[in-house]
């Protein structure tokens, strides 16, 4: 191969990285959280499957090359010590909801054995597996809106009953007179 088709290949491939670096650092400035995965052994067809699943979990999932992972996440002061743990052909799961993420990546790796959580990273601190597994299992922000609504309704609406309940007791007790005294 010749000097100038040499250079030629390599500044496409530096362009290519270049490019798949911004879009990784774009998820991951937007991003709660980052959760990796192991993927070796994943069909491509499961693959589609997972990035059907984030979708509509509205997450993103990209394969992305570890080198470029490590520049990325050490870019990030978020997530700069998961930079260590990136070893192996390794997906990684961005997303708005970091519970949501894990969620996703943790329901798929029970479905699909080739598919193993190594780590995650939320708010500087890194995240083994155990304790992946435990984020995954927590409500997401949307739930979490939900108890708090239903908890704060609760009072009001025990009130609301008991204000309605009291008329109908004092007519209760009003018949249960006049039928004692008409007997």
């Amino acid at each position: 191969m010749s000097a100038p088709a040499a250079a030629e290949r390599m500044s496409v491939q530096r362009r290519r990285k270049v490019g798949m670096a911004e879009l990784f650092a774009a998820d991951c400035g937007a991003a709660e959280g980052v959760f990796v995965a192991a993927y070796a052994g994943l069909s491509v067809a499961d693959m589609m499957a997972l990035r059907r699943s984030a979708r509509a979990a509205d997450c993103r999932v990209r394969v992305v090359k570890n080198t470029v992972a490590k520049r990325v996440l050490a870019a990030d002061e978020r997530f700069a010590a998961l930079a260590s743990s990136l070893q192996g052909p390794l997906l990684y799961g961005t997303g708005a909801s970091a519970p949501a993420v894990a969620k996703m990546l943790r329901d798929f790796a029970k479905e699909n054995d080739s598919l193993k959580l190594v780590a995650g990273a939320v708010d500087g601190g890194v995240l083994d597996v155990a304790q992946v597994e435990k984020f995954a299992s927590l409500p997401s922000r949307d739930e979490l809106r939900g108890i708090l609504a239903a908890t704060l309704n609760a009072p009001i609406a025990k009130l609301a009953r008991t204000l309605a309940d009291a008329p109908g007791r004092l007519a209760r007790a009003v018949a249960a007179v006049r039928d004692g005294k008409a007997a």
